[in-house]
């Protein structure tokens, strides 16, 4: 009895910080960026009993003595206060930061502690500490909080960039709560997507701090409010006043040598001292057969998808049957991490094979997001609207030229499609690049000439722009012309060149000639851009083994062509379109009595 008095006398006055969390042990008190946590009290006696032995083992028998004292209980009343802390402690079994299992034996406290005493506690923090809470935890994205995190050991500032909805906020949010221990004087959230009058961005910030409005030059207010103080800033959402973003976080840096800066962007801010950090999408399982639900849940993009249908409400329920089309669903929405929610918000309206049917409609279908949200985060549309709202008129022009490619393109067909008779000085690569840098066109610079791309999210919003501008027609026209020139040689060299060569120089082009075909045979097509197009096409389909693909199309040329025209006219295509829907048919033959005779 007396050392347990002992015990509660030397804890009474103890402190314990780790992560966001302050934990007093004698007061029987959890705070979380300031504010208590609500906890059972024997999931908080566990913690505590963990807390005392920090990096330690503590046996089953020893946890279950302290939080039950003589009361007998099973194992799982133990596991399920375990589980019930780690879910209050925002933990993920799969990287655990604060209590690890050994294995039939009891658990560990693994994370850094720091202990003061109550009478001697730091100087409260003139910082509002006022990041927003998130109620639900990121999904797959451990790797990145991990790296990001990390990169605060060498830099002050780091910018996590990435396309909209791809969630930079939610690791951001993450990592600076992770942050929170190492700034003595706290953190403070700037959320600069409202502004648009960059001249205000100082102003903003010190609004945040709380510092008294003068008239004076807000900048030089906030270095001196700021200097000596170690602080981690948060600038979230920096791209509609990026330049006065830039230049606030440079001068901070540069005049106060404790401060640190996280922020996000679609753009990276391009000061001295920045290390950049692009966000992936999260990962979708590869096209296979045989997909089984345990194997999809291995992807992060699958595990939200499942989470947030099964929270709706709709009565879900993910089984192998499901996985393939889930996976569909979340390949086609690019690993976006909003697309994904909003999908599965409309699960109960639609089933997941209603959506993976209307994806084609994704702009109207991916609406119904949390009413709390940003407005541009409550629809698909206007997540990608907000972001090309914010363009440059001629990178608007060039980003609706690029939307015309059904797959990857280089840099030569950019410019070929952007380039425009009546703007023949327009910097095409250079446009082409700021689209790059503002996470509105992915690029793989892996290969020996880069390929890029748009999501087939951001490419179905500005196909739509396309439309209303009137400029469908003669891009597709422009596409026909380039798709006719790049394949002009492409028979004679199938005998120059290896197949993979051939393939690698002419095959992606593939998808391009379907959409231009599609176009071109529409009720607003043109008759003689589809023929002169499959007849370009045809050296594509034969070395692509598509042999069913060409006969169709060649027998919609001719048709096309009719007794109306005059057939003269094209004497020479109507030719080489005779000779391959010739050729095409005795290999159908072929294929057909070679199956016939294995059968």
């Amino acid at each position: 009895m007396q050392e347990q008095a002992s015990l509660k006398a030397i804890s009474a006055d103890l402190a314990l910080a780790f992560g966001s969390f302050l934990l007093y042990p004698g007061r029987h008190l959890l705070l979380k960026n300031d504010e208590p946590v609500t906890i059972g009290s024997r999931a908080l006696e566990l913690l505590i009993t963990l807390t005392e032995r920090p990096g330690e083992l503590v046996t089953k028998d020893q946890l279950t003595v302290r939080a039950w004292a003589n009361a007998r209980v099973e194992e799982s009343n133990l596991r399920a206060q375990i589980a019930l802390l780690r879910r209050v402690l925002g933990e993920d079994q799969a990287a655990p930061r604060y209590i690890v299992a050994v294995p039939s034996r009891g658990y560990r406290f693994i994370a850094p502690l720091t202990r003061s005493r109550v009478g001697h506690e730091p100087k409260k923090t003139t910082a509002p500490n006022n990041l927003p809470k998130q109620l639900t935890r990121p999904i797959g994205r451990e790797e990145a909080i991990k790296t990001v995190e990390g990169r605060f050991q060498r830099f002050r500032l780091v910018t996590i960039v990435g396309p909209g909805g791809i969630g930079k906020t939610t690791v951001g949010l993450r990592v600076a709560e992770q942050l929170l221990s190492s700034h003595e004087h706290g953190h403070c959230f700037v959320d600069l997507a409202p502004i648009t009058n960059s001249q205000i961005v100082p102003s903003v910030l010190a609004s945040q701090l709380r510092l008294p409005e003068t008239s004076g030059d807000p900048t030089a207010n906030l270095i001196g409010h700021l200097r000596g103080k170690r602080l981690l800033l948060v600038f979230d959402s920096c791209e509609l006043v990026l330049e006065a973003t830039a230049r606030l976080a440079e001068t901070l840096l540069r005049e106060l040598p404790e401060i640190t800066i996280l922020a996000t962007s679609r753009e990276a801010l391009r000061v001295e001292g920045e290390s950049v950090y692009r966000l992936p999408p999260l990962d979708t399982p590869p096209s296979a057969a045989g997909m089984t639900a345990a194997y999809a849940l291995e992807f992060p993009a699958i595990r939200l998808f499942v989470e947030r249908a099964t929270s709706s409400g709709s009565g879900y329920t993910f089984d192998d049957d499901e996985a393939p089309v889930v996976t569909h669903i979340c390949r086609q929405l690019d690993g976006i991490a909003l697309a994904i929610e909003l999908a599965a918000a409309r699960v109960e309206a639609f089933g997941t094979r209603g959506i993976a049917e209307l994806l084609n409609d994704r702009l109207r279908l991916l609406t119904g997001g949390r009413r709390t949200a940003l407005p541009r985060h409550q629809t698909l549309a206007a997540m990608i609207d907000w972001s090309y709202g914010a363009l440059s008129k001629e990178e608007r022009k060039v980003l609706r030229r690029l939307a015309i490619f059904a797959g990857d393109f280089g840099r030569e067909a950019a410019v070929a499609i952007a380039t425009d008779v009546t703007s023949p000085d327009r910097d095409v690569p250079g446009l082409l690049a700021n689209l790059v840098a503002k996470s509105l066109v992915a690029v793989d610079a892996q290969r020996k000439a880069a390929r890029y791309r748009l999501l087939d999210t951001t490419r179905a919003f500005v196909l739509e722009k396309v439309r209303e501008e009137g400029e469908l027609d003669a891009v597709i026209r422009k596409l026909a012309t380039y798709l006719c020139d790049v394949l002009r040689h492409s028979q004679e060299e199938v005998e120059t060149l290896s197949s993979e060569e051939w393939l690698s120089r002419y095959g992606s082009h593939i998808n391009n000639i379907r959409f231009a075909l599609d176009w071109a045979y529409s009720d607003h097509g043109d008759l003689e851009v589809g023929l002169a197009v499959t007849v370009a096409a045809i050296p594509m389909w034969y070395q692509l083994s598509l042999v069913d693909e060409c006969l169709t199309s060649v027998q919609r040329a001719l048709l096309g062509i009719g007794p109306g025209k005059r057939r003269s006219d094209y004497a020479r295509q109507i030719m080489q379109l005779y000779s391959a829907g010739a050729l095409s048919s005795i290999q159908n033959r072929l294929r057909a009595t070679s199956s016939g005779r294995f059968h």
